[in-house]
């Protein structure tokens, strides 16, 4: 059985085109782009490939957002409830993973032997999580695959991605990770950093899935690697010390002001 569908309004899905995409390059860059600039940035200084950076449409396939991936049309996930539908095969995207199927299969083509190509697509997300301090209805996020001979599909080197991303993104945080399965991943872990003792979840990760592979036609006995996405909103908030994820779109000026960098955040009254 299907999870069922309601189509969003002509209306809604004009609003969410227009929503800016924090993740873009403005002038002034949003905080949010700035930390995503610094982890590419940090990547690269720490011997991991430069990021090929991927972009893609916000109305996605369902194929892309979720078949490719190895979703089952009947999970739950796939509901009004979670998913933003256009119509019957396209929805707002909920994950940017939807853009890594197809940049995987481009990657696979021409990668030589002993060659890694690490893949970072970055941008904003449409779900319909509740509105709290932690949570918004759209978040930003960043994934990052890596590709290489299958000997990199190692739980050490996703250890090592895992800890030289957050060096950048918090490097005064303590981290800790437990076992959280996916769809495309095998191995999968959920890390969360410890913000004053309390674990916040940042990013979930795993080996590529050998059926993933499979299922893109690309040959697993040639090709392996990492899969991994961020949620860059609560990145952000933790680098600079902001309460809440709602701010990082507030229209107060004061607030506005400290958008445009990563310095600490000083409380705003109203």
């Amino acid at each position: 059985m299907r999870a069922s569908k309601k189509y969003l309004t002509d209306t809604s899905v004009h609003q969410a085109l227009l929503l800016d995409d924090l993740t873009e390059t403005k002038d002034p860059d949003h905080a949010v782009r700035l930390l995503l600039n610094e982890i590419l940035k940090g990547l690269s200084e720490k011997g991991w490939p430069q990021a090929q950076l991927q972009t893609g449409p916000r109305i996605v396939s369902a194929e892309e957002n979720y078949g490719l991936l190895g979703y089952d049309p009947a999970e739950v996930t796939l509901g009004s409830e979670h998913t933003r539908w256009v119509d019957e095969h396209s929805l707002l995207r909920t994950q940017t993973t939807s853009q890594i199927p197809v940049a995987l299969q481009r990657a696979a083509q021409v990668r030589q032997p002993g060659q890694t190509i690490l893949l970072a697509a970055p941008g904003i997300t449409f779900r319909r999580d509740s509105r709290d301090r932690w949570h918004c209805a759209e978040p930003h996020q960043m994934d990052i695959w890596v590709l290489g001979d299958p000997e990199l599909a190692t739980h050490e080197h996703l250890l090592r991605l895992v800890g030289d991303i957050l060096k950048s993104a918090v490097p005064d945080k303590r981290w800790v990770y437990s076992d959280s399965p996916h769809h495309y991943t095998e191995g999968g872990i959920e890390v969360n950093v410890l913000n004053d003792g309390a674990p916040v979840e940042v990013l979930e990760c795993g080996r590529i899935a050998r059926s993933l592979l499979e299922r893109l036609n690309i040959d697993p006995l040639h090709h392996g690697g990492l899969a991994l996405g961020m949620g860059l909103d609560r990145l952000t908030m933790l680098r600079k010390g902001i309460p809440d994820i709602r701010l990082l779109r507030d229209q107060n000026m004061r607030v506005q002001a400290q958008m445009y960098d990563l310095n600490p955040w000083t409380a705003v009254s109203r």
